[in-house]
């Protein structure tokens, strides 16, 4: 697998993006899910997946499904039925699932006089009968580790409350989420180095994937479907199916689009999308490239930035206004106009994007003025920096340019650092589980190691990788760790041995005092307790660009092609180093 590592102009390779399969309908996403479920039977088991012929909606009306004939669906009573003389039984009451048998059964038990629907309307619902004894470890491995994991940094009311109970009522989601909770033991296992049942977990993970795209067709509310999107796209990412993913991103914003307007809850799942997508926008794989064009087109860019900023009446909804501001960002980047064309469009939607960004730091500053976080609410609040400077740093550090334009950012790469220092050592005390399906720690000190060449702060943003051990979606710590090792001793020969003896800065948090409403103010800069006086510069040269990367299918290693700088103004890239690293 060879991929990518960055995001945007700023932070990653440009790659000519593939042409995308999906769209434009949630039907047409229930149809590649189900060839989907069809591969994924094939590679499970070596044989074909058969659809099933001359299938009927399980939506029809109760006597059109015991008869076994096509319903029009036709409320409150098919015409079908109606045209011929027969009595309309009516339609099952919203999240009722029964089998036709089960609707035969019922029929016969009721002995009612009147459409069966009224009778089954007013019995108590039954429990679930998509869940399997077996499927309850899982199902407790993603409540109790993927849950947590996932909303340490962000407080996420759909992971902690929202998916979890939707899972017992939407089998599509209880396959996804048991396939997550499948896939952490999975990962717990390989972090361990012990992987005797790993094999088997993840075939009993993919089987659960694959029932939950199969099931996705049984789905006729946004809200699920959307939902349904978030935590396939959570799989996928651990399945390492990045064409998957991609596809269940584009889906998910598609839904959202499509039907916003008269469900007006759906911008919070948008957010949380835009977290997930950030994870492919910052690593893909070259063999399935990040889709920018299908990405613009199911996300309305202007209507984005001319609707209204969020409330902020929480950490939670801030966090979900700047991942959206994030991805905003990184698809104006890649719409940057060539050079001889006309900028006036892309300039008026750019300055409108900060003008957007300046009103949510209003908004976080008009939030802190009134709430005292709590614990977590702290946590948040360091999380919430860490990756507001990251995309400040993106924003000053501007889409093109030598590497050596990053030098003027020191005060910036330094406040990232004593942020994720102290989310470090939040996460270390809590003992929170190392798996999370969402962004965390590792984006911005991938980001810090990478871009800053201060010899100090980057060890410690390496050293900080390497310690955390987590997974979070697409990035591994320690693969990213030796990575970035691999690309600091590549820089530093040019320099000889004093970079290696350089110490460690004093990092603190006290970079919290920056008033919000300072960032967008002109000629403003983060302060710094560093400096690069006496310190070795590594040259343009010498400095590695961008890296694509060769991942070996079931070890820990991986090739590496290190795109190094040039040393003229003519050429973007200078010359390639091929290096092979363990991890």
């Amino acid at each position: 697998m060879e991929g990518y590592i960055g995001g945007s102009h700023r932070l990653r390779m440009t790659l000519v993006a593939i042409s995308f399969f999906y769209k434009s309908t949630p039907a047409c996403y229930s149809r590649t899910l189900q060839k989907l479920h069809r591969e994924t039977t094939r590679h499970r088991t070596g044989r074909e997946s058969v659809p099933t012929m001359n299938s009927r909606s399980k939506t029809g009306c109760i006597t059109c499904r015991i008869r076994r004939v096509k319903c029009d669906e036709t409320k409150p009573l098919c015409t079908r039925c109606q045209s011929s003389g027969r009595q309309c039984d009516g339609y099952l009451p919203d999240k009722t699932l029964m089998s036709r048998q089960e609707l035969i059964e019922a029929a016969r038990n009721l002995g009612t006089v009147g459409p069966i629907s009224r009778a089954l309307a007013q019995r108590p619902p039954s429990p679930v009968n998509f869940t399997q004894p077996a499927d309850m470890p899982y199902f407790d491995a993603f409540r109790h580790a993927i849950v947590p994991g996932t909303s340490f940094f962000f407080p996420s009311s759909f992971w902690q409350r929202t998916v979890i109970q939707m899972a017992h009522r939407e089998p599509a989601i209880w396959h996804a989420t048991v396939a997550l909770g499948a896939l952490h033991q999975r990962s717990e296992m390989l972090l361990e180095g012990t992987e005797d049942d790993a094999s088997l977990i993840l075939n009993q993970a993919s089987a659960h994937y694959g029932e939950a795209m199969a099931l996705v067709k049984d789905l006729h509310s946004p809200e699920t479907m959307a939902a349904v999107a978030i935590a396939l796209v959570a799989a996928a990412n651990m399945l390492e199916r990045w064409s998957e993913m991609h596809m269940h991103v584009m889906a998910g914003f598609r839904i959202i689009a499509e039907n916003v307007a008269r469900v007006p809850g759906l911008i919070a799942l948008e957010g949380l999308l835009a977290k997930s997508d950030l994870q492919a926008m910052t690593f893909s794989d070259s063999q399935c490239p990040y889709p920018y064009e299908q990405s613009s087109t199911v996300f309305a860019m202007n209507g984005f930035l001319a609707s209204p900023i969020t409330d902020g009446g929480s950490y939670e909804e801030l966090a979900r206004e700047l991942f959206r501001l994030m991805r905003a960002l990184f698809l104006l980047d890649n719409g940057t106009p060539p050079a001889n064309s006309h900028h006036g469009p892309w300039l008026t939607s750019f300055e409108v994007f900060l003008r957007r960004l300046a009103s949510w730091e209003l908004k976080m500053e008009e939030f802190e003025s009134v709430h005292w976080p709590t614990d977590d609410g702290h946590t948040a609040r360091l999380a919430i920096r860490l990756y507001h400077v990251t995309l400040r740093t993106l924003l000053r550090g501007t889409a093109f340019g030598p590497e050596t334009r990053w030098d003027a950012l020191l005060g910036y790469f330094e406040y990232a650092a004593a942020l994720a220092t102290s989310l470090h050592k939040r996460l270390r005390t809590a003992a929170i589980p190392n798996i999370s399906v969402e962004p965390g720690l590792i984006i911005p000190l991938w980001m810090i190691s990478h871009r800053c060449r201060h010899p100090a702060l980057r060890r410690v943003s390496i050293n900080m990788m390497a310690a955390a051990k987590r997974i979070e979606g697409m990035w591994m710590s320690d693969a990213t760790a030796q990575v970035m090792r691999t690309i600091l001793a590549v820089e530093e020969e040019s320099i000889g041995s004093s970079a290696h003896v350089w110490p460690p800065p004093s990092l603190n948090s006290s970079s919290l005092d920056i008033p919000w409403h300072a960032w967008s103010k002109p000629g403003f800069g983060v302060p710094t307790t560093l400096s690069w006086s006496n310190v070795p510069v590594i040259p343009e040269e010498n400095r590695v660009k961008e890296l694509l990367g060769t991942k070996r299918v079931g070890k820990r290693s991986a090739d590496l092609r290190l795109l190094m700088g040039s040393a003229d103004d003519e050429n973007s890239f200078g010359l390639v180093r091929e290096i092979s690293i363990s991890y």
